[in-house]
């Protein structure tokens, strides 16, 4: 029995356990299309809401990136910091690309392009 779902192309990681609300990073899939055939590269995180009726969950951050991704992993490192109370996001993309990215930058600023520092 299905509880949510996102229709997307891409590779997932869920926020660490002491963060609450419940979140899924969800990196554009590298090497991969999708129906549209659209080439945009998006590092989304969306609110695991079961209390929500329907299947969908809602986005509550976006970045435009430069890259697609391999791999998203979403850890605890830097939680007691106050710039970053999520921890971080790492993603490895391709050509050999790694990124680290702020998630409560991102939940912040809720959709923007990778040219603004997160």
């Amino acid at each position: 029995m299905r509880i949510k779902e996102i229709g997307r192309t891409a590779t997932v990681a869920w926020s660490p356990a002491a963060v609450h609300p419940v979140y899924l990073a969800a990196g554009t899939a590298a090497q991969q299309l999708d129906a549209t055939f659209s080439t945009t590269s998006l590092l989304e995180i969306y609110d695991l809401n079961v209390q929500e009726p329907g299947l969908d969950m809602v986005v509550k951050g976006s970045i435009e990136t430069d890259y697609r991704f391999h791999k998203v992993a979403w850890g605890g490192f830097g939680m007691n910091r106050q710039d970053t109370p999520s921890g971080v996001i790492v993603g490895g993309c391709d050509k050999g690309h790694m990124f680290v990215y702020n998630p409560a930058r991102i939940l912040e600023i809720g959709r923007a392009s990778c040219r603004e520092r997160v």
